[in-house]
């Protein structure tokens, strides 16, 4: 793992883009206390606060609100995921980033937040998510099952895990090569440019725990 002004950056990476992405998911799975309300300027998040294009707000992206969320959520930062929440739902469901990495603006604006990814927000700024956002998620978990099992699985895996064990199991019943989603995301084959083993198998460790 790299650091950047003391906050942890992709040990791979050639920037540091991903950086609120990965203390996010490090808190989350208890790998580090770093302070994620150093991922606010002004009130409102950045990819990192001191790389330059990564501490502009229009280039934050939905992988990086979804992990920051969890770690902020475990650090009774409640009040930090809700102003991200606000930001959502004024931005008409769609994440701050409206801008490329170049500064050129997004075709379509940013990304789209959907019913679970909203309702996941919901239930890290420490309130129920309700119904229909959980009906949501089931249904990711079955198309990535079906369509893209393989796919990223760090922002399905957190979602699961805030809406309670029996999603975290549903997922793994119906995504067998779990385990190799996390390995080829974090140190085996096509992320083997992360290397961050150690970031793998605590997630898997993670997944593991719950049955």
């Amino acid at each position: 793992m790299k650091y950047l002004s003391g906050l942890p950056t992709v040990n791979g990476a050639s920037d540091f883009k991903d950086s609120s992405m990965v203390a996010g998911t490090l808190v989350w799975l208890g790998l580090s206390d770093v302070d994620l309300s150093s991922y606010f300027i002004n009130g409102l998040p950045v990819r990192h606060p001191t790389e330059t294009g990564a501490n502009l707000p229009n280039t934050f992206s939905r992988d990086q609100m979804i992990m920051l969320a969890a770690g902020l959520y475990k650090q009774g930062r409640t009040d930090l995921v809700k102003s991200m929440l606000d930001r959502v739902i004024i931005s008409n469901s769609t994440a701050p980033n409206s801008h490329e990495y170049d500064g050129s603006k997004k075709l379509f604006g940013g990304d789209l937040m959907l019913p679970h990814h909203i309702g996941y927000l919901i239930a890290c700024s420490g309130l129920p998510q309700g119904i229909s956002p959980l009906k949501w998620l089931v249904k990711e978990i079955k198309f990535n099952a079906k369509w893209t099992p393989l796919r990223e699985p760090n922002q399905l895996i957190a979602m699961c895990d805030i809406a309670g064990p029996e999603y975290v199991k549903f997922y793994k019943e119906k995504t067998p090569e779990w385990k190799k989603a996390i390995s080829d995301y974090w140190f085996e084959n096509e992320g083997a440019w992360r290397g961050e083993k150690e970031v793998g198998l605590a997630l898997i460790d993670k997944v593991e725990s719950y049955g």
